[in-house]
């Protein structure tokens, strides 16, 4: 039977438990930001739970810590504006919508969330192996690998290490059907 999740009141009390472990080697500055990262808690919730186990902070470090927090917020919030009314700028040149008929940019965004048109999400930068990557191919599973994995003769034959292990006779077949596919 799953394990039922954990409600709120229990996801907090694990984490300060496991936070007073966490604190005793932490000993860099900025104690509520990387709270916040180590546990992903909002900011308001990091400083909660760091007074409860004994940390003080005075009511300028908290507003300013809050403040600037907010700052973040709202410059991200403008940049999403900023694209919306890029994508209402092409949408009103390419088509007759409600928009032509907007005069501030409040309007427009208002309109754009009406009709539920949202910003379109930042691409994220590719992962893996950068594009002049080598390393070696493997006849037998057709795969690029690095070159730690093709060890001794394998080196010379390209095959890696995990088609060598498998049976030659394995091996023979894989390369069979390879050609066999290969002439059709």
């Amino acid at each position: 039977m799953p394990k039922k999740p954990l409600t709120k009141q229990q996801k907090r009390e694990q984490r300060k438990r496991k936070a007073v472990q966490w604190l005793t080697t932490y000993n860099d500055g900025h104690v509520v930001k990387a709270y916040r990262r180590k546990f992903n808690v909002d900011i308001r919730c990091a400083l909660h739970e760091l007074e409860e186990l004994g940390y003080s902070f005075t009511d300028q470090e908290k507003q300013a810590l809050l403040d600037g927090h907010d700052a973040l917020l709202g410059q991200k919030q403008r940049e999403k504006d900023r694209v919306l009314l890029e994508l209402a700028g092409d949408i009103m040149l390419n088509e007759n919508t409600e928009l032509d008929f907007c005069e501030s940019g409040e309007e427009i965004l208002a309109v754009l969330q009406e009709s539920g048109v949202t910003a379109p999400k930042a691409k994220k930068p590719k992962q893996g192996l950068p594009k002049d990557w080598k390393g070696h191919y493997c006849k037998v599973c057709q795969r690029q690998l690095a070159n730690e994995r093709f060890p001794g003769k394998g080196h010379k034959a390209h095959i890696c290490t995990a088609c060598a292990s498998r049976l030659k006779a394995e091996r023979k077949a894989a390369n069979k059907e390879r050609l066999q596919s290969k002439t059709e």
